[in-house]
């Protein structure tokens, strides 16, 4: 498209192999693009400035969608047309609103409505015409039949449908002459099916049987709801369901791996005690070696998840449109290595026409690696987190951290610690993600965060910093949340606490790893003094650092 700059200027030309094309005085050139459809890049801002005019278009106005449907299919309905129609602008701001990466436009609009005309249930065909081109995701999937569930849309597309039916019947077909002959048919009905005296004669026993099944009649919103299942959807008993203790999230993670339960137990075991020995040796002949340090792998029930999920969709506004910019720009990454002297290609070589042997194109080479980026997160869950709302904001943060390095397959660990919680365990480390983990349920394993004792800074920097320095990644970031200067008994605070820390960072800056702390609390001075300037995040809005954080880390891949 580039290549098209010279040719839009005024008074324009076209460099080609067989010679200059100018612009004749009429030519207009008029360019559309899709904006924020997955795989598309904008066009080209050298391209954009020449442009005399642009226009921005998003869905019509409610009565043009309408008028526009009519045209198109041939349905000339228009109540069904225009909640159809309002269905799908409130499908629209609904899937902007939560980062929903499909499209609810036309198209789906007229494709829907073709539906109907063909006689088609509508609540039933707006799955596979409107929804399923949005999103397959079950979360995603709720969140847009709880915004249509709300609205009363589809009671009011239902009612219409099903009254035209029984409309219908009532008044049933009129025959032709010819058919009417065929059948013997003489005479002209002159009453409704359904509105006879007979029929009604015995509206007492009618009412009786009324009362009697109405006790078991279901609601208008239960059948409603019913309504807004997905077809086809699994159904599990109550019979079966098991109680927030972890034994259906472990159900889940089972099916997810495709071992048992038992299994998995064995294998979490195995884990936590290699991760105990591991952190002893690395504390072997250091002030931490007899203090009492115990990792532990922290366990999610089925109630952590769902608060999870209710938390994800609350962040996703603020870190899918990053995350989802990001991976249009890793999936196009720009090579600035070319091979000249091609027969076709993604550039035009002016300067080789005069070769005439027509290689003048110009082909991008692959990039040679991909970004690289590993991450270890520390959050400090010490007794002064619950002030202000700072460990919910700590757990957003890592959430949004954790759906960053999930969308774009990045190695991430996840540390949280606290110190003196018994005499015999002095520092106390939960580790709710490692290196080797997948991502099954390690959201609802983070809503196991909580305030509780002190702080012992030096030991969990160290433990990360370790890990990431064994990774491969061309970049590491080790990012520390925390409200305060490190405090532990009987000793470790103030010059102690500071010293241990800096030497951390200087042990492991020189194998590759980076330091970051966010201050999230009062003592900020005193961490940007222990971190450094380059190193100190202030984060005074807590409302947007899960944004920030991502945002922050993005720019580590660019």
């Amino acid at each position: 498209m580039v290549a098209l700059n010279s040719a839009l200027e005024a008074n324009g030309m076209l460099n080609t192999p067989t010679g200059l094309i100018r612009r004749h005085p009429d030519c207009v050139v008029v360019i559309t693009t899709n904006r924020n459809y997955q795989g598309t890049r904008p066009l080209n801002e050298s391209l954009r400035d020449r442009m005399q005019h642009a226009e921005k278009m998003d869905l019509p106005p409610l009565e043009v969608m309408v008028s526009r449907g009519m045209a198109k299919t041939g349905f000339d309905h228009k109540e069904p047309l225009t909640i159809m129609g309002k269905v799908i602008r409130l499908l629209e701001e609904t899937a902007k609103a939560n980062a929903i990466k499909g499209v609810a436009g036309m198209r789906s609009y007229f494709y829907w409505v073709n539906t109907v005309k063909q006689g088609q249930d509508p609540l039933i065909t707006l799955y596979p015409k409107v929804l399923y081109k949005l999103t397959t995701e079950p979360s995603e999937l709720s969140l847009l039949e709880d915004a249509l569930e709300k609205s009363g849309l589809l009671k009011d597309l239902s009612a219409w449908y099903h009254g035209r039916n029984l409309q219908a019947f009532k008044e049933g077909r009129r025959l032709s002459q010819t058919e009417a002959d065929a059948r013997n048919i003489t005479e002209e009905a002159t009453t409704l099916v359904g509105a006879s005296d007979e029929v009604n004669s015995d509206s007492k026993e009618t009412t009786e049987e009324t009362d009697s099944l109405a006790e078991t009649a279901p609601t208008e919103s239960d059948t409603s709801k019913e309504a807004m299942k997905l077809p086809d959807s699994e159904e599990h008993s109550d019979a079966v369901s098991q109680s927030a203790t972890g034994t259906e999230a472990e159900a889940d993670e089972a099916v997810h791996t495709g071992a048992t339960a038992k299994d998995l137990a064995e294998q979490e075991k195995t884990l936590k005690k290699q991760l105990n020995q591991k952190a002893r040796k690395l504390f072997k002949g250091t002030t931490h070696e007899k203090e009492g340090l115990i990792i532990h792998r922290p366990k999610a029930t089925a109630e952590n998840q769902r608060e999870a999920q209710a938390l994800l969709r609350e962040i996703q506004p603020q870190v899918a449109p990053i995350i989802k910019k990001l991976k249009e720009i890793l999936e196009n990454e720009v090579s600035v290595d070319f091979s000249r002297g091609q027969y076709t290609g993604t550039r035009f070589d002016a300067s080789r026409v005069a070769y005439e042997d027509f290689r003048t194109f110009s082909k991008k080479n692959p990039p040679q690696e991909a970004p690289s980026l590993a991450i270890g997160l520390r959050v400090d869950e010490s007794g002064s987190m619950v002030r202000e709302g700072r460990l919910s904001a700590a757990q957003k943060a890592a959430m949004g951290v954790l759906s960053f390095s999930k969308e774009l397959d990045l190695p991430l660990m996840i540390y949280g610690d606290t110190a003196d919680l018994s005499s015999r365990e002095k520092t106390s480390i939960y580790s709710y993600k490692e290196f080797s983990d997948d991502y099954q349920n390690v959201p609802g394993k983070l809503m196991t965060m909580k305030p509780r004792q002190n702080n012992r800074d030096g030991v969990p920097l160290r433990l990360l910093a370790e890990a990431l320095a064994k990774e491969t990644a061309t970049t590491k970031v080790l990012l520390s949340i925390s409200d305060g200067q490190p405090k532990a008994l009987p000793d470790y605070t103030g010059k102690k606490a500071r010293e241990d820390i800096q030497q951390v960072i200087a042990d492991y800056e020189r194998q590759g790893v980076i330091f970051l702390a966010a201050a999230i609390g009062e003592d900020q001075e005193i961490i940007r003094e222990i971190y450094g300037e380059h190193r100190f995040l202030d984060i005074s809005d807590l409302q947007h650092f899960p944004e920030e954080l991502v945002n922050l880390l993005a720019r580590y891949l660019d």
